[in-house]
């Protein structure tokens, strides 16, 4: 990844965690929503690059299934 800040292991719940504990305001490792969105932006552009060159290959397909 190119930014540590997006380590899965900072969203991982365990059984402990509560939703209820939960924040829905919270920013995670970054300091606002405009700079997380301005990072997803950049992962998702290079998620669509790399497609592009699984597809341009013709022998293997990319799917990835967000959960929210």
């Amino acid at each position: 990844m190119s930014d540590p800040a997006l380590d899965p292991a900072t969203f991982r719940f365990t059984d402990d965690d509560r939703l209820a504990d939960i924040d829905p305001a919270d920013t995670g490792p970054f300091a606002s929503e405009d700079e997380a969105r301005a990072v997803m932006e950049d992962e998702a552009k290079r998620l669509a690059r790399r497609q592009l060159i699984l597809e341009a290959h013709g022998t293997h397909g990319l799917l990835v299934v967000f959960q929210g």
